[in-house]
């Protein structure tokens, strides 16, 4: 891109990003999730004040509910509405400012790192969980993309500490824990670094636990969560989107099934990866490979399931331009799976064969630079005349 159209670039981008956003906060009131479950909640912490920061009123953790009596203080001004879907924006900034920095250490090349971060303030999957539709994976994935960063950075205080908080917020953070196992056992990261993880986690529960919670509670808040009943498929775009339909398998053997094949696809990224060349680059393709992977096998997966794999693919495709089409595959797959929610269905079907392409296609990358490491060990080993 010549000067001229980036610096046009850098200036719209954010411009059209705080555009949309603004326009879509009225939006999305009579959604599932905000009607049921935010609004309330918001309510909840406007009766309950300071106290109602140990959270059990609510099945997210209390990190989140810090967040929304925050932002409750913004009610009389602005409505609950709005309040709850700004809780999201110093996260969007803060996982651009993660994307900026991890392109730019990928590919040393500044103007395509300010580029990351401008698109992703128009990226659809961005503007329509965080401002539309008012979840909260904005939140937990700007620190997933703090962790790896400090990966790629071999910073593995920070790392871990940043998964800590990730975690804090939302389980979905595991989905990352391949790269976690890889670090581990190339020795960028100590087994006594781990303790880093449990302890950031007990750290962001204290208010809650001072506000009156147990601390049973607030331990045990994702065993809840995991053990509560589910289809196979919340309308992911993945395999048991298809599998639930046609009813070809029962749920307990879905889920064994599918628990298996994310465990062992998960030490193969592991172990596999202890062949590839250490550079931030490669950090950044694990990370995509199992943020993208991991949802696709795992049943009881939501739509939105798939937003950690549409932030680093697109700090992928900035970092390594030819693999600039997963990033599209996965807006796409993503966006059609999110119709479902506003009842267009079967939106998981409709994003099924982008995202499943887009898995493919990381794989395949994932593989290429294994062989490339390969040949590469082998003439180094090996020299020829």
């Amino acid at each position: 891109m010549n000067p001229p159209i980036d610096r046009v670039a850098l200036t719209l981008l954010p411009i059209a990003g705080t555009a949309a956003a603004l326009a879509l906060l009225p939006m999305g009131a009579h959604t599932f999730d905000m009607e049921q479950y935010f609004l309330p909640w918001m309510e909840s912490v406007r009766t309950g004040g300071l106290s109602s920061i140990s959270g059990e009123f609510a099945d997210y953790t209390p990190p989140y509910i810090y967040l929304m009596y925050l932002s409750s203080w913004l009610v009389p001004l602005i409505g609950p509405l709005a309040a709850i879907k700004l809780v999201n924006l110093p996260f969007v900034m803060l996982m651009a400012t993660a994307v900026y920095k991890i392109v730019g250490l990928s590919s040393a090349e500044r103007s395509s790192a300010r580029l990351a971060a401008a698109a992703l303030c128009v990226t659809p999957t961005v503007l329509v969980n965080a401002f539309l539709w008012g979840q909260a994976d904005s939140i937990y994935t700007s620190f997933v993309a703090w962790f790896v960063l400090f990966a790629m950075r071999q910073s593995p205080h920070m790392a871990l500490a940043m998964f800590g908080v990730a975690l804090s917020f939302k389980f979905q953070t595991i989905f990352v824990s391949p790269l976690l196992l890889y670090l581990l056992l190339s020795r960028q990261v100590q087994i006594q670094h781990l303790l880093i993880v449990p302890l950031v986690y007990v750290l962001m529960m204290v208010p809650a636990a001072l506000a009156g919670r147990p601390w049973v509670e607030l331990l045990g808040v994702y065993a809840g969560q995991v053990q509560s009943p589910s289809p196979l498929s919340e309308s992911a775009p993945n395999p048991w989107h298809i599998i639930q339909r046609l009813n070809l398998i029962d749920y307990p053997t879905g889920l064994v099934i599918g628990l298996a094949a994310a465990t062992l696809a998960g030490l193969a990224i592991a172990i596999g990866s202890l062949r590839l060349e250490r550079t931030p680059s490669t950090t950044l393709l694990i990370a995509a490979l199992c943020g993208a992977l991991m949802p696709y096998l795992l049943p009881k997966m939501h739509e939105r399931y798939f937003f950690v794999a549409d932030v680093l693919t697109l700090a992928l495709a900035f970092a390594v331009p030819r693999l600039w089409l997963p990033a599209v595959l996965f807006q796409l797959g993503s966006i059609a799976a999110y119709l479902s929610y506003f009842g267009v269905y079967p939106g998981a079907l409709y994003g099924f064969l982008p995202v499943t392409f887009a898995v493919g296609l990381l794989v395949l990358a994932y593989m290429q630079a294994r062989l490339q490491s390969r040949v590469l060990g082998s003439l180094i080993r090996f020299p020829t005349d």
